[in-house]
């Protein structure tokens, strides 16, 4: 879209837009680990893996 077709907003509006921003957001908390493939693999054959139903199904054969 071309610069001046951009639509603009007044003052208010941006500070209404800013604070109901702040309103919603929310602090997201994470935890990065490494994992080998061999673990990943033997948690998925021991179950620990939750598919939930709405999940596409798996494509690859057992040969892939």
């Amino acid at each position: 879209m071309p610069k001046d077709q951009l639509f603009q907003i007044g003052e208010d509006e941006r500070q209404t837009a800013e604070s109901e921003i702040r309103t919603r957001q929310h602090e997201i908390r994470y935890d990065l680990r490494d994992f080998t493939i061999d673990y990943i693999v033997q948690q998925f054959r021991d179950g620990l893996f939750y598919v939930p139903g709405y999940q596409r199904e798996f494509i690859w054969t057992d040969a892939h």
